[in-house]
């Protein structure tokens, strides 16, 4: 059985409780008006999306730091490094057509 928008949209806003009155026909609507075990309503899917962005941040910048390099990153050495992506990028595209 499916929840009922109405109520889902109630719960979101803080508007329901016992005197709450579903839209699509009170006590005669027939969705369901509770909410499934584990549903997680959008204002809280908002606050766990921005701790997992953060977190996931804060593990970037540790694997980041971990990271030794001799080679240091220059504007000069990155366009030569996309300049051969792309060749090689051609390259593998030219193989593929000669296979077909």
């Amino acid at each position: 059985m499916q929840v009922c928008k109405h109520f889902l949209e109630a719960v979101e806003m803080n508007q329901h409780g016992w005197f709450w009155v579903c839209p699509n026909g009170g006590k005669s609507c027939h969705y369901r008006h509770a909410l499934l075990l584990g549903y997680i309503l959008k204002s809280q899917m908002k606050a766990l999306l921005e701790e997992e962005v953060e977190k996931i941040s804060e593990d970037i910048e540790n694997q980041h730091a971990k990271v030794i390099t001799s080679t240091p990153m220059t504007p000069e050495l990155f366009l030569e490094w996309k300049k051969m992506e792309a060749r090689d990028a051609a390259e593998m595209a030219e193989r593929a057509i000669m296979i077909v």
